[in-house]
């Protein structure tokens, strides 16, 4: 079988709906998964499923319809609520002015493909065909950062004011050494509102704890950038998408946080931030919005906090309570390891795309 993927980018869907399943499927016998940015006959030819990835621009239909006069199966892989984004969200206006061009492809393909049942109801007045196909951690990248093998030797602080500085491995290891906990955030702007709803918890947490520290990755808020002990509380830079797990691993986290503004957007968004935590042993703490909720509810794999009183005592019985945090940690691990691994899943997959091969 010949699975074909035209990606849209190299971006974090890019990355999780389309690299990570395609290099699980070729551990598959018989299974051929590539991925492509750019279009041609030769390709449409070679494959015996096509898979679009979060296509949306106008040179891209005549492709589209290429595939479907060739009998090739079209999928249209979407991870996102394109058409419920809050209107503070950075891209909302631009995903607005370009609906028609998403719903395009959306009708246009065989059948969608999805992370999650809300999603899937989103969608479904559009698209009747709709697959649930959820998030997968590649555990090979797992097992080479438990085994020694992480490929950075050296992250990066951002500071306002003194711009870029080195932050060691050594570092790292003497903070964990001296007995601090280390808590950890990662994303982009589009989660200003998100990580304000515990902007002042979290500065709270590190000036009643002087053993805590604080990591965001990628963003911050001004609040938390201007107010929190500069020795405790480190701004990391951003990095390509497919080195997000090692630096997660090399700032080395007890404590992940994934906080949610409860709307129609988020309830549609996966659990990917939580499984990513639980991947590499970090306890996780997250909204009780949908898919968290749903991932977090089993017995203590993590903490689902619907207010900040939760927040607040999940985070204190976390630094606390050693004993708990391990706990926490290693069946957090277990859940994704057995629940969300790219390579089991990958059987799913390949079902769903026989089925529709066959169809066709």
């Amino acid at each position: 079988m010949n699975i074909l993927t035209f990606i849209s980018g190299f971006d974090g869907c890019g990355y999780y709906r389309a690299a990570v399943p395609s290099l699980a499927l070729n551990k598959y016998p018989g299974v051929v998964a590539r991925i492509q940015t750019a279009y041609s006959e030769e390709a449409l030819d070679w494959a015996d499923l096509i898979i679009m990835q979060k296509q949306y621009k106008d040179e891209v239909r005549p492709w589209l319809k290429l595939a479907k006069e060739k009998k090739k199966p079209v999928i249209y892989e979407a991870d996102d609520d394109y058409f419920n984004l809050p209107s503070w969200n950075p891209t909302a206006k631009w995903f607005q002015e370009n609906k028609e061009k998403w719903l395009w492809f959306i009708k246009n393909a065989d059948a969608l493909i999805v992370s999650t049942e809300y999603l899937k109801n989103q969608y479904l007045k559009y698209n009747p065909n709709i697959y649930v196909l959820e998030n997968g951690i590649n555990f090979d990248i797992i097992d080479k950062l438990e085994q020694g093998g992480n490929p950075l030797r050296v992250a990066y602080k951002v500071d306002p004011k003194r711009g870029k500085s080195a932050l060691t491995r050594e570092e790292i290891i003497k903070s964990k050494a001296d007995g601090y906990i280390h808590i950890g955030w990662g994303g982009s702007p589009t989660h200003h509102h998100d990580l304000a709803l515990i902007q002042d918890l979290l500065l709270g947490i590190l000036s009643k704890y002087s053993t805590t520290k604080l990591f965001h990755i990628g963003y911050t808020l001004d609040f938390l950038a201007k107010k929190a002990p500069k020795d405790r509380f480190f701004m990391i830079e951003g990095v390509d998408v497919d080195k997000y797990l090692p630096l997660l691993h090399f700032l080395d986290l007890d404590i992940g946080v994934a906080p949610l503004v409860d709307n129609v957007f988020n309830r549609s968004k996966s659990n990917l931030k939580s499984i990513e935590y639980m991947a590499l042993k970090t306890a996780v703490i997250a909204s009780d919005v949908e898919n968290y909720s749903k991932t977090l509810r089993r017995k203590n794999v993590g903490f689902l906090c619907a207010g900040k009183k939760d927040w607040k005592k999940a985070l204190e019985n976390l630094i606390k309570k050693a004993s708990l945090r391990k706990e926490i940690q290693n069946n957090g691990y277990n859940l994704a390891r057995e629940n969300y691994n790219s390579y089991t899943q990958a059987e799913k997959r390949l079902k769903i795309y026989r089925e529709l091969i066959n169809d066709g």
